[in-house]
């Protein structure tokens, strides 16, 4: 794995603390505009950052479907107004919790 992988998987668990932390929860990310916008903007980040790391790295976690979560980000970029709100929640209360015990474990291994 290289040394910016481990910069990168930072950055991704980084992302997903700041989602978890936010205290929005689903009827107040489908009412409220900003907070959605927010939170999009973070499974952006994390959809870009996904695209920097090294195939060893994605390899070695075949679990996660690493190019969807960089096409996610690519539609919240390019498509952004066909994102759905239902769909956006659904990543983060289902997908990301398993993204982020997988991260934790890729960051162990430079330990």
């Amino acid at each position: 794995m290289k040394r910016d992988d481990r910069v990168t998987l930072t950055q991704i668990l980084e992302r997903i603390e700041r989602i978890e932390t936010s205290g929005v929860d689903k009827a107040h990310f489908l009412d409220q505009s900003w907070d959605q916008d927010a939170l999009i903007r973070n499974l952006e980040v994390i959809g870009e950052a996904t695209k920097r790391l090294s195939n060893a790295t994605r390899e070695r976690a075949p679990e996660i479907e690493w190019s969807q979560v960089a096409g996610f980000r690519d539609v919240a970029i390019h498509g952004y107004d066909t994102v759905s709100l239902e769909r956006t929640w659904a990543i983060v209360e289902k997908e990301l919790p398993r993204l982020k015990r997988t991260v934790r474990r890729l960051l162990r291994n430079f330990e």
